[in-house]
Parts: C-alpha cells; structure tokens; sequence
C-alpha cells in the first residue's frame, strides 16, 4: 500500500500512438512541463507487457529519485495511473518497523527462556521451584 507524503508520487501518463508517454499530471509537479517519457523508460517498458497492472524499480525520468513504481490502465481509455515510493523510504519504513519488533520482542523472548523453566517445573513435578539470586 502506498503512502502520501514527500517520498511519493502519482501521474496520469498518456499512451495513445499519437502523445505517447506523455505525463498529463503529477504530484508533486515537476520541475518542468511538457514532459515525455522515452522509449526505454520504466513506464514504456512496463505497459509492452500488456497488463492490467504492473510494477517495476527504476530510476524516475521525472525526478531522478530511484522507485519503486506501480501502473494501472483505465479501461477503455489511452490513459495510465502511476504511484511510486523512493525506494530508500520503504527501506527506512521496513527498518523502522524491524527495530521496533526487536525492541519488543528480544524483551518478551527473554522473559519467555528465564520464567519459561520455572513453570515447567511446577507443571511437571507439581512443586514450586526456588529461583536463588
């Protein structure tokens, strides 16, 4: 699922024979107008496929930025929705997510191996084990 905010972008990108690979809109605006996607972009490439859907990691002709894209056709129409995320935010996003289940979970996986014994024991032998410190 993609985000909004500063790492991501959307488009409406023309493919019709006449203006293809034509970027109609997108946020956030480029720089420049009139842009044209070339024959060896991500995009171009993408829609050869003749999927409904696709998705695909390159480099953006549009900002440079390195991303992770995905593209949707509208029925019907010569038109094509595009979403992308910067590649280094998913990373920072995953890390962030990782170090936050190591931060609860090394805790609890402790707690699980130094009380799990005491339990297994009373469990097994009916007795109360004595922990000395």
């Amino acid at each position: 699922m993609l985000s909004s905010g500063a790492a991501a972008s959307h488009a409406i990108i023309r493919e019709d024979g006449r203006e293809d690979g034509a970027v109609l809109a997108r946020d956030p605006v480029p720089t420049s107008a009139d842009i044209v996607l070339s024959e060896n972009s991500g995009f171009r490439r993408a829609i050869a496929a003749k999927g409904k859907r696709e998705t695909y990691t390159t480099v953006s002709a549009v900002d440079g930025l390195r991303r992770r894209f995905e593209v949707r056709h509208l029925a019907h129409l010569p038109i094509y929705v595009t979403s992308s995320l910067e590649e280094l935010s998913i990373w920072r996003e995953w890390g962030e997510w990782l170090l936050l289940q190591l931060a609860v979970g090394i805790p609890a996986l402790t707690l699980i191996l130094w009380t799990g014994p005491i339990f297994w024991v009373e469990a097994a032998f009916g007795c109360k084990a004595e922990v000395g410190f």
